[in-house]
């Protein structure tokens, strides 16, 4: 799935079947770890810490391509 990704090469998976399944196959994983990830840390100001961490991370990482969106 990580090799059809990255590939720019359309010789290897002409018709696109490989991107289109590694990217449900990537949303699924992406569901089961956002499902999971708040029961890593226990209770207590630590889980408030990391998920001030994780949102302040989301919209840097958000912000920063459309940005370049819209200044290039």
């Amino acid at each position: 799935m990580l090799h059809s990704r990255l590939s720019a090469d359309p010789l290897t998976d002409p018709h696109g079947y490989e991107l289109l399944i590694g990217t449900v196959l990537a949303l699924a994983a992406a569901a089961v770890l956002a499902a999971a990830a708040p029961f890593v840390v226990e209770p207590g100001s630590s889980r408030i810490r990391l998920a001030k961490i994780v949102a302040t991370l989301l919209v840097v990482l958000t912000a920063l391509p459309v940005v370049a969106l819209f200044t290039a």
